[in-house]
């Protein structure tokens, strides 16, 4: 079918009108993916569901899955790495508290130290209300194109501790 009249007819009416034709292959076509970085809320958002992943995994002890959710960074972190950065945290407490209060984005420090380079902290709750230990992490996207929709981590751990 031609829709060329069509198409006439439409920008009679409305100079801006997008042609039917146009239009149809703009809805076959998959959106384009978009850079993480191009939406400055939704690398932030990122970042903490990344950090409290990261918690998480911590919490629970699972220093193997943790690592799963680093990129490789300065530090060459291992299970018993992490393991041994947390033992005086937990000769001082009975847990990391995980629950939904912790997770506000007050308590998430995102600062960019240069165009693509970000240092991210995530304080670490505790039962008896110190909250003084933080993650320090590092998210390093120069040079680099991260898609939104890509599942590679952003996360270099830096620190564990006060």
């Amino acid at each position: 079918v031609d829709s060329s009249l069509l198409d006439e007819w439409e920008r009679m009416k409305d100079p801006q009108a997008v042609p039917v034709a146009d239009a149809i292959k703009a809805l076959a076509e998959p959106p384009k993916p978009k850079e993480l970085l191009a939406d400055k809320r939704a690398f932030g958002a990122r970042v903490r569901t990344e950090l409290h992943r990261l918690v998480l995994a911590l919490a629970r002890k699972e220093y193997e899955r943790t690592l799963t959710l680093l990129r490789p960074g300065e530090v060459a972190w291992t299970a018993k790495g992490l393991e041994d950065a947390l033992v005086p945290y937990w000769e001082e407490h009975q847990a990391i508290d995980t629950t939904p209060r912790t997770r506000r984005p007050l308590h998430t420090l995102l600062r960019e130290l240069e165009p693509g380079l970000y240092r991210a902290e995530q304080r670490l709750f505790d039962p008896e209300g110190d909250d003084d230990w933080v993650v320090e992490c590092r998210v390093d996207l120069r040079g680099r194109t991260v898609l939104e929709d890509s599942e590679e981590p952003l996360l270099e751990l830096v620190r564990l501790g006060i």
